[in-house]
C-alpha cells in the first residue's frame, strides 16, 4: 500500500509512504519520501516519487480562501492538478481539513516516528500530517502499529 499526503500552495508538500509489509524498506515504518515543490511542477514530481506504482488513496489539504488568509490561487491551482492526476492514475482523492492533519502530525508525533524533515516552511511536514490521518482514516490499525499502540 502507498499513501499519499499533499499540502497545498505556492510552494507544495508532497509525502509519499510505502507500507513496509508490501514494499522492503530499511525500516519497519515503512519509507517515507518527502518533497517541497514549486506549484507548477506537482504532477511531474508525484509521478516520479510514485515510480510508476499506483497509490490506494491520495490526501489533499481542502484550502478554503477568505478575507483572514492569504490568497493563494496556486493552492487551488495545485488541487485542480492532484485531482486530474488521480483522475488518470484511477485513484480516489481525499479532502481533509487542515486541523485534524495538524493535530495527528504534530512535530513531536513526526520526530517520534523519523518522519520530521527541517525546512523553513514546513509543507512537507503538513503534507505527512494529512498522510498520517488519511492512515488514522481508513487503516487504524496500520496507523496504530506505526505509533506503537
Amino acid at each position: 500500500m502507498i499513501l499519499v499526503g499533499v499540502d497545498p500552495g505556492n510552494v507544495t508538500g508532497i509525502a509519499v509512504w510505502w507500507d513496509p509489509r508490501v514494499y522492503e524498506p530499511p525500516d519497519a515504518r515503512g519509507t517515507l519520501v518527502t518533497a517541497e515543490v514549486g506549484a507548477a511542477t506537482v504532477p511531474r514530481v508525484l509521478r516520479r516519487m510514485l515510480d510508476g506504482q499506483r497509490p490506494a488513496l491520495i490526501a489533499i489539504e481542502r484550502y478554503k480562501q477568505n478575507a483572514r488568509k492569504t490568497h493563494q490561487p496556486e493552492a487551488y491551482h495545485v488541487t485542480g492538478a492532484v485531482r486530474s492526476f488521480c483522475e488518470d492514475m484511477m485513484v480516489r482523492c481525499v479532502y481533509q481539513s487542515p486541523s485534524p492533519a495538524q493535530r495527528i502530525g504534530t512535530h513531536r508525533r513526526l520526530k517520534q516516528l523519523g518522519f520530521y524533515v527541517k525546512s523553513k516552511d514546513n509543507h512537507a511536514n503538513a503534507a505527512t500530517g494529512h498522510m498520517l490521518l488519511l492512515m488514522a482514516t481508513y487503516w487504524p490499525e496500520t496507523y496504530a502499529n506505526l505509533i506503537g499502540l
